[in-house]
């Protein structure tokens, strides 16, 4: 099970994805419901640590979020399975930042206008296929 959230200051969630099924366990207000839960918690983690990646934060049940947070404070939220160690994680935060780059240079995108672009949707995807173990 694997869920995406990326937020924007102000906790306004500007993309979100299934990166892989979640077998009929958990529904998708559920997970929107867990992550949102987390995000006081990680406000509170984030000024006792100098790293953007703040590993697990929180736990839901038999899942685990998993947080990064650049420069601007804008999150990356990862609900995930405990299968998943911390360093493709790590990788897949880092790759992450680099495609949220993208878009967040885009004279032409609002920041906290929401995602819509079908190329990024697609290229998370790869990307959470290529350093996230199979689940």
């Amino acid at each position: 099970m694997l869920y995406l959230v990326i937020v924007v200051p102000g906790d306004i969630p500007v993309f979100e994805t299934q990166l892989a099924s979640n077998d009929g366990k958990m529904k998708e207000d559920l997970n929107q419901f867990v992550v949102h839960a987390a995000l006081d918690i990680v406000d509170r983690k984030l000024w006792t640590t100098p790293s953007l990646y703040l590993k697990q934060v929180d736990r839901f049940n038999d899942l685990q979020i998993s947080v990064y947070v650049t420069a601007s404070h804008v999150k990356f939220m990862l609900l995930h399975d405990p299968r998943c160690d911390e360093a493709s994680i790590g990788v897949f935060f880092n790759d992450l930042y680099d495609l949220y780059l993208k878009i967040a240079l885009n004279p032409f995108h609002q920041r906290t206008s929401p995602i819509t672009s079908p190329a990024f949707a697609d290229n998370v995807r790869a990307l959470a296929d290529r350093t996230l173990p199979k689940l």
